[in-house]
C-alpha cells in the first residue's frame, strides 16, 4: 500500500474472521475487500500469480486428472441412476390399508370410548 488507511477483509485469502488495519507500506493481498477508507496500492506480481488464481489452476487441473476408481464410479453412477429412473414407475405399490389394519384401528378407537 502506497497511500491512506483503511481495514481490509481478507477472509477469502487468509481465513481471518476480523477486518485487518491497513497503512502505508503493508501488503495487500489480492481478492482482499476493502472495509473503509480510500487507498492507493502498486501491484508487485502479475495478475496470474495471485493466491485466486492459482487456486483456480489448481481446480480446473485436478478436474482434469481423475484417478481411474473416480472415472469407473462416475461411469457407473450414470448407468446407475438412469437405471432407477426407469425403474421407479414400474414397481408395484402395496396397498397400504388390509382388512387387519382397519380392524386393528376400528378396536383401539372402540376401547378409548
Amino acid at each position: 500500500m502506497i497511500e491512506g488507511f483503511s481495514t481490509l477483509y481478507q477472509a477469502s485469502i487468509t481465513g481471518e474472521s476480523m477486518s485487518v488495519e491497513k497503512t502505508v507500506g503493508d501488503e495487500v493481498f489480492a481478492g482482499t475487500i476493502n472495509g473503509y477508507g480510500a487507498i492507493r496500492i502498486e501491484i508487485h506480481q502479475p495478475p496470474e500469480s495471485s493466491l485466486i488464481q492459482r487456486v483456480i489452476r489448481l481446480e480446473e487441473q485436478a478436474q482434469t486428472e481423475r484417478p481411474p476408481s473416480q472415472q469407473l464410479i462416475e461411469k457407473f453412477e450414470r448407468s446407475y441412476a438412469k437405471a432407477i429412473a426407469m425403474k421407479g414407475p414400474i414397481v408395484p405399490v402395496p396397498k397400504t390399508s388390509s382388512p387387519e389394519i382397519k380392524r386393528n384401528v376400528k378396536n383401539i378407537a372402540m376401547s378409548d370410548l
